[in-house]
């Protein structure tokens, strides 16, 4: 190996090092209460029904989030997947609507939240299907096929309008495995 390869090859590692401290820190910056990251990070106050999901969202491997229109639950929803991901390293969520469209809505809401917190939190630039973190993390939105999930290992799922989802047996076999 040359002295300019393992220059390099030093460099790497040295800029991964501070990747990794980065990251350290970035996780010890957020609270373990979801409903404060939602405080402090969008001053958002969340409501009671909010705080409900919130405490059962640490709690529970299933929650069905079932409220009437326009009450913020994918609002809420998407600040409780970005504080699992930072909170979390190297976890994968997946977001699943009845079409890749509804999916990537998800992703757009969740680029939205996050331009209004500092942007080492979250790698740039944004992408239509997916977030990535420094911490390794990765939210990413899959389309209605249930072959799209198979192969990952998902650490949660956010699956949108799911009464609407065509062949919603299947889907949920594929993700209950996945």
């Amino acid at each position: 190996m040359s002295l300019r390869e393992r220059t390099r090859a030093l460099e790497r590692r040295a800029q991964l090092l501070q990747r990794l401290k980065r990251s350290a820190e970035i996780s010890r910056s957020i609270p373990d209460n979801p409903v404060k990251f939602a405080e402090e990070f969008f001053r958002v106050k969340a409501f009671d029904y909010q705080r409900k999901l919130a405490d059962a969202f640490t709690k529970f491997l299933t929650i069905v989030v079932r409220w009437s229109r326009q009450t913020g639950k994918s609002f809420f929803v998407a600040i409780l997947l970005i504080w699992y991901a930072l909170k979390h390293p190297n976890i994968e969520i997946g977001i699943v609507g009845p079409s890749l469209r509804q999916a990537k809505l998800y992703i757009q809401r969740i680029n939205g939240l996050l331009s209004r917190i500092p942007s080492d939190y979250y790698e740039k630039p944004f992408r239509k299907t997916m977030v990535r973190f420094p911490n390794g993390s990765l939210i990413q939105a899959f389309p209605n096929n249930p072959e799209t999930i198979r192969g990952h290992t998902l650490h949660a799922v956010c699956w949108t309008e799911m009464n609407f989802t065509p062949d919603d047996l299947d889907m949920y076999d594929a993700i209950s495995y996945a």
